[in-house]
C-alpha cells in the first residue's frame, strides 16, 4: 500500500522521478504530489490536525487511535472558518461579484491560507519538492537532523473507493474524492498545477490505505514517500529556482514576490541580484542623510 524511497540528494531525486514516473497532467494514470517539511508528518488536512490533537488530548488511551477524528468537531471548525472567510470575501471587489461552487470556494480558502478539510497536491513532483524545502528553510530547521518528504499519490486507485485493486469490493465506510475545484479567480492553484483531495469521514491517507488494502497482494503501492535529508533543502531550492520554480512563479502576486525576496535575503547565491538603487533612497529617507 505504501512504498518508502530514500534519495540522499538532488541528483538521486531527479533520477528516481525520471526513471520511475512520467510527469503527466490529469489523474487517470498520473500521480499527484505533495511536499512535507518533515517526513514524520501525516497526510491529513489542517482541520483534521486540530481535531486529532484535541481528540488524543481528551482520551486516556491515545495509543488506540487508528487515524479517524470526530466528524462533528471537523464540521464545527470548518463552519467557523468558512463563515469568517466568506464575510471578508464578499467585501473584495475582485471576488464579491463572482459565483463559486462549494468546492471552488474551498480551494480559494485553501490557497489563501485558511485551514480546511482538503489536502493540497500538485501534478509536478518538483513543485511539491519546492514547498517541502521552502517550509523547512523558513522554519529555520534546515540544520537540524531529520528528513523532509515528497509524497506521490496514485489518486485513481484511491478514487476507485474499493478495497481491492479490481474494484470488486466497494469501500462503504470512507469516500475519497479529487475535487473539481479550479476557478479563474484562483491564480495560485493554476500556477501550482494544484489539485485538492478529500476523505469523508475524515481520516489520514496512510490509515485509509491500511483500511482498504492491508494484506491485499493484488494492490500495488498507492502511496509513495520519497525521504530526503533535511540538509539538502537549500540545494534543492537553488536547483528548483534554476527551473523557475519558486515563490514568485507559484504565488503570482505581491505575497509571492515578498516570499521570494525573503529567501533571496537568506541566501545571497539564490537570486544572484546586485544592489538596487531603491535601497539607497530608502536608507536616505529613514536616516535623514543624503544617498551615497
Amino acid at each position: 500500500m505504501m512504498q518508502d524511497i530514500t534519495c540522499p540528494d538532488w541528483l538521486a531525486f531527479v533520477e528516481f522521478i525520471s526513471t520511475q514516473h512520467t510527469v503527466s497532467r490529469g489523474i487517470k494514470h498520473g500521480v499527484l504530489w505533495r511536499g512535507h517539511a518533515s517526513a514524520d508528518w501525516l497526510l491529513e488536512s489542517s482541520v483534521e490536525r486540530i481535531a486529532r490533537s484535541e481528540y488524543i488530548a481528551d482520551n486516556k488511551e491515545p495509543t488506540e487511535w487508528r487515524g479517524e477524528v470526530p466528524e462533528f468537531r471537523v464540521k464545527d471548525l470548518l463552519a467557523v472558518g468558512l463563515s469568517s472567510f466568506s464575510s471578508t470575501l464578499d467585501m473584495h471587489a475582485e471576488y464579491g461579484d463572482r459565483s463559486f461552487t462549494p468546492e471552488q470556494k474551498l480551494a480559494l480558502c485553501q490557497h489563501s491560507g485558511m485551514r480546511t478539510i482538503a489536502l493540497d497536491w500538485t501534478e509536478s513532483p518538483y513543485v511539491a519538492a519546492f514547498f517541502a524545502c521552502a517550509d523547512l528553510v523558513q522554519a529555520k530547521s534546515r540544520a537540524e537532523p531529520g528528513s523532509f518528504a515528497i509524497w506521490g499519490l496514485h489518486a485513481h486507485r484511491f478514487a476507485s473507493n474499493s478495497c481491492r485493486g479490481d474494484g470488486s469490493i466497494p469501500d462503504t465506510k470512507f469516500k475519497f474524492r479529487v475535487l473539481d475545484s479550479a476557478s479563474t479567480a484562483n491564480r495560485r492553484m493554476f500556477a501550482q498545477n494544484g489539485r485538492l483531495t478529500s476523505v469523508w469521514p475524515p481520516i489520514h491517507l496512510e490509515a485509509l490505505a491500511n483500511h482498504r488494502w492491508l494484506g491485499a497482494p493484488d494492490v500495488a503501492a498507492a502511496l509513495q514517500k520519497i525521504i530526503i535529508p533535511s540538509s539538502q533543502a537549500e540545494d534543492f531550492l537553488g536547483q528548483l529556482n534554476r527551473m523557475n520554480i519558486n515563490y514568485r512563479t507559484l504565488f503570482p502576486d505581491l505575497q509571492g514576490a515578498s516570499l521570494h525576496a525573503n529567501i533571496s535575503m537568506r541566501n545571497s547565491n539564490y537570486e544572484g541580484l546586485g544592489w538596487h538603487p531603491d535601497a539607497d533612497e530608502l536608507i536616505s529617507a529613514i536616516s535623514g542623510k543624503p544617498a551615497e
